[in-house]
């Protein structure tokens, strides 16, 4: 039963994000103005995204996230690349996507994964 309600969100969410998607380029095609909607203020810290990091062109994503109510990013630690030889660790692959969300006020979420060699023996 909670995974059919799961799935009814899904859906509605990615329904939503579709006509978002579609009636905001053909407004401007159109050259109808769109009006942005205000910062969502109170989420409870409930709302998060995963993968917020990247960007879209030169333009972030994660301050977008925190404007639609988004309050942690969630996204993969490499183990094999932070320490890959067991000589201590090294965060720097993943330091601008922790600096890239905190700059833009989420919390991390991390997931750590991907045994290194020297590790899995």
């Amino acid at each position: 039963m909670r995974y059919r309600a799961v799935l009814v969100r899904a859906a509605w969410a990615l329904s939503a994000l579709l006509v978002v998607c579609t009636t905001i380029p053909s407004a401007r095609a159109a050259g109808l103005t769109v009006t942005p909607l205000p910062p969502v203020e109170h989420t409870g810290d409930r709302m998060g995204t995963c993968w917020a990091l990247y960007q879209i062109g030169n333009t972030p994503l994660a301050p977008i996230a925190y404007a639609a109510g988004s309050r942690w990013d969630r996204f993969d630690f490499r183990w094999d690349v932070i320490d890959p030889y067991g000589s201590g660790p090294d965060y720097g692959p993943h330091r601008s996507a922790v600096e890239g969300d905190r700059d833009a006020g989420l919390d991390i979420v991390g997931i750590l994964w991907a045994t290194p060699s020297w590790a899995a023996d």
